[in-house]
């Protein structure tokens, strides 16, 4: 810049000589450095200063650097061991972040433990370790029906994540009772041993090797006839029967006819099985 362009400059710029901005007090003109003017300021601490003038003007600049070195220590003495802001209780200081904020580690009301920011803490911005945050959201979406596409998403997120043993044991503990009993949706008056009685009984086994016997080991729909890949089905179903005839022990099983009629019941492989099941259900059908 040549002597007329800072003339020109110097007569656009405002005289802020003596003007007070936060610790600074302007004190004179220096110099112009890429269109911008520099004044020579005094700070209350007694150290002098070069200070762009628009730094002045926009409040970026207070002081020396004094200002921030006293926050700094004012902060270092603040202390919040033991002081309760919203759900958190503050435990100890355990260090300094990059930005060197102080962090402080912090008990929930719920029991978890968190470290926080200090100013987060202070400032509402972190209330607890995020139980508040899903207890809120789980109030808002209470009674919501999901969409088609959020059950997509859902169901795409949760491809290929295994649970931990915790995580199961609180999802177990969660659904103590509600699912459970009578409450259950499988629910069938209590005869779950029975099932497995009658199931496991020797009277079972020789009727399961009559249908075999008779169908030829072979799987009457796709005429499959590998070893071990076959099993019996119960065209009038197995739980059907039960319900029908009130059974509730092995002795009133072996009494029942229609459960041990070989008529009752043909060859499947294990795959044509689980797609008569897959299609129609566990509900009771007269044939196969």
């Amino acid at each position: 810049m040549n002597r007329k362009e800072f003339m020109k400059f110097m007569s656009r710029t405002l005289d802020i000589s003596g003007q007070v901005f936060g610790r600074l007090t302007v004190l004179r003109f220096v110099e112009v450095v890429k269109r911008s003017a520099r004044w020579e300021c005094l700070c209350l601490c007694g150290n002098k200063c070069i200070v762009p003038c628009a730094n002045l003007r926009n409040g970026n600049t207070k002081s020396c650097g004094c200002l921030q070195k006293d926050r700094v220590s004012e902060a270092t003495r603040l202390d919040l061991t033991g002081q309760k802001f919203n759900r958190l209780t503050v435990v100890e200081k355990v260090g300094i972040d990059r930005y060197r904020s102080y962090l402080w580690r912090c008990k929930c009301d719920c029991g978890n433990e968190i470290v926080v920011v200090g100013r987060h803490i202070k400032s509402g911005h972190t209330k607890s370790c995020g139980c508040f945050q899903k207890e809120q959201a789980s109030i808002a979406y209470t009674g919501k029906p999901r969409t088609e596409e959020t059950k997509r998403k859902i169901s795409i997120a949760k491809v290929g994540k295994q649970l931990s043993e915790e995580h199961k044991r609180k999802l177990s503990i969660a659904h103590i009772g509600i699912q459970a009993g009578s409450n259950s949706p499988s629910w069938k008056g209590g005869i779950t041993p029975v099932y497995f009685a009658v199931r496991n009984s020797l009277a079972m086994k020789q009727w399961r090797n009559q249908v075999f016997t008779r169908d030829n080991y072979t799987c009457q729909v796709c005429n499959q006839n590998k070893s071990g890949n076959l099993c019996v089905h119960h065209k009038v179903f197995f739980n059907h029967i039960i319900w029908q005839y009130n059974i509730t022990n092995l002795e009133e099983a072996e009494k029942c006819t229609d459960l041990w009629n070989v008529e009752n019941g043909i060859t499947l492989c294990k795959d044509c099985h689980k797609q008569y099941h897959k299609i129609n259900g566990m509900k009771y059908k007269e044939a196969v």
